[in-house]
């Protein structure tokens, strides 16, 4: 395994506020190259949330680098940024891995796509993915997780366990 591809696509609300003040061309739309400092500015951010995707072989945290490759497409009003996280060192497919994306403050909400929200690109014959979706947790874990105040970057050990089930998951299996 060499890297991770994401492809985020933010919701009309957002994308028509981090384009406010844009200069759109004549067919109304914003090119990858205009939209190449958002992009910037977008990773960068996100690399002090570890990019809010977490990779384990086991019991070993995988450690990601910053995106080496990154760029911002806008169609019909909508942003989609489109990443690459390399891994610091290149691994072998394993039996198993695990991958989570979510915001551990769970301010930022994911939602993947319903038809092929993983894929495998290049994987050894007979690995597969396989994606979980969130789990509701109780009203009084959500009421934690909102009392935690903003400036917290981490939750409490506790409360981290508690929320696990609100994270994306997806589990990489390979013979």
């Amino acid at each position: 395994m060499t890297d991770i591809r994401h492809v985020w696509q933010f919701d009309p609300a957002f994308s028509a506020f981090a384009t406010m003040g844009f200069a759109k061309n004549s067919d109304g739309k914003l090119s990858s190259a205009e939209l190449a400092p958002l992009a910037k500015v977008n990773v960068t951010s996100l690399s002090s949330y570890g990019f809010f995707t977490w990779l384990r072989i086991g019991d070993k945290d995988i450690v990601l680098k910053s995106p080496d490759q990154y760029f911002l497409r806008e169609a019909n009003g909508v942003l989609t940024l489109h990443y690459q996280l390399p891994l610091a060192n290149p691994t072998p497919p394993a039996r198993q891995m695990t991958m989570e994306v979510f915001d551990p403050q769970y301010f930022v909400a994911f939602s993947f796509a319903k038809k092929n929200p993983v894929t495998l690109d290049h994987a050894p014959p007979g690995c597969t993915a396989t994606y979980h979706a969130p789990q509701p947790v109780s009203w009084t874990i959500m009421a934690e997780l909102a009392a935690v105040p903003a400036s917290q970057h981490d939750l409490p050990p506790a409360l981290q366990k508690a929320a696990a089930p609100l994270a994306n998951l997806i589990n990489i299996s390979c013979p």
